[in-house]
């Protein structure tokens, strides 16, 4: 349906619509703060699924430990049966705002999560992973920018969908 944050063009893409805008409330009783946001497909014709996603995020800051869940609940909202459904995240790491050319991506094949990285540690020493908590196939694929074709290694969202 999309595969970036903005289009060809370096405007945000408009495919999904804002159905509830997220709430964060900073009182639950599951977390230190929880999102949640409802949005559609309906206005990516004609490539539209009919696929209504709910959005959860639950954050803890704990000591040495900040971490937070997200959880998608996708609702088809067709009488059409949608099979060999996939469904991806566009993650865009920037492990500190001061330095983007030495941060570097691996996969821990052994535990299943990708994860991303200052390569000096300079200025900060942070690790930041991504896994996904189900019993279902996964797949990790990434990129570094200068790994993409042609122009789109100086321009990552604007050019995204041409590569």
């Amino acid at each position: 349906i999309i595969s970036s944050a903005r289009n060809a063009d370096g405007d945000k893409d408009l495919d999904f619509s804002i159905i509830t805008p997220i709430k964060v409330n900073t009182n639950s009783n599951v977390s230190d703060k929880e999102g949640y946001a409802v949005f559609n497909d309906f206005v990516a014709q004609p490539k539209s699924l009919g696929i209504e996603t709910e959005f959860y995020t639950y954050s803890f800051s704990e000591v040495n430990s900040d971490f937070m869940f997200v959880r998608y609940s996708l609702l088809n909202k067709t009488n059409e049966e949608i099979n060999n459904f996939y469904i991806g995240q566009y993650w865009d790491f920037d492990v500190d705002d001061t330095s983007y050319d030495d941060d570097m991506i691996a996969y821990d094949s052994i535990n299943n999560f990708g994860y991303v990285f200052d390569d000096n540690g300079d200025p900060v020493n942070t690790h930041i992973g991504l896994t996904v908590l189900s019993d279902d196939q996964k797949n990790f694929f990434a990129k570094f920018i200068s790994q993409l074709p042609g122009p789109c290694n100086s321009c990552i969202d604007k050019c995204f969908e041409k590569c």
